[in-house]
């Protein structure tokens, strides 16, 4: 009786686990391989996926440059109130503002925000209409206090870099990084 119950049981065990394995490698197919199905599926599961967003980012250092010790902080925090941008698949992102915080000697600075719409002058139209401002970091290769600062195209290589330079006496200046140090 004990043999009976422990054969039944491993059987049991067997069938529930070649099923369980025959479904999982089986969902999700309908039979064809239609690319214009494929694509409406990614649209509709990035649709009820939602916005997507960079997480919050911050980033805080001190640097010294010219005698001046430099304290700054980066804070990223995506934006509900800035154009969301949607690629090929339908995915929408959220773009993102970049705040800039700047003490100079122990005395609050510079303070400023920045989005896409800073850099929008010198971006191309696509990185215009579908890229966000994903990355600010300082850029330690200048002498001046410059930060380095990126617009792309989410999920993708696309992007295009920019230098923001600020002076002594707390003046910005935005220009194309055309440096081939990437």
């Amino acid at each position: 009786m004990k043999k009976t119950f422990l054969f039944r049981a491993l059987a049991l065990s067997t069938l529930v686990v070649v099923t369980t394995v025959a479904c999982r490698n089986n969902a999700g197919t309908t039979g064809g391989d239609d690319a214009a199905t494929s694509q409406q599926d990614d649209a509709a599961q990035a649709e009820a996926a939602g916005v997507q967003r960079l997480n919050v980012y911050d980033y805080s250092d001190n640097v010294s440059i010219d005698g001046h010790t430099y304290s700054y902080s980066i804070h990223r925090q995506p934006s509900d109130s800035l154009p969301t941008v949607t690629d090929d698949f339908g995915t929408v992102f959220a773009d993102n503002i970049y705040n800039l915080s700047i003490s100079r000697d122990g005395s609050a600075w510079i303070k400023r925000s920045f989005t896409k719409a800073d850099f929008a002058h010198l971006l191309s139209s696509e990185l215009r209409q579908r890229g966000i401002l994903d990355g600010m970091r300082l850029d330690t290769l200048h002498e001046q206090l410059t930060f380095a600062v990126s617009v792309s195209i989410p999920q993708s290589d696309l992007y295009e870099p920019f230098l923001v330079t600020i002076n002594g006496q707390g003046g910005v200046a935005i220009a194309a990084d055309t440096s081939d140090e990437y």
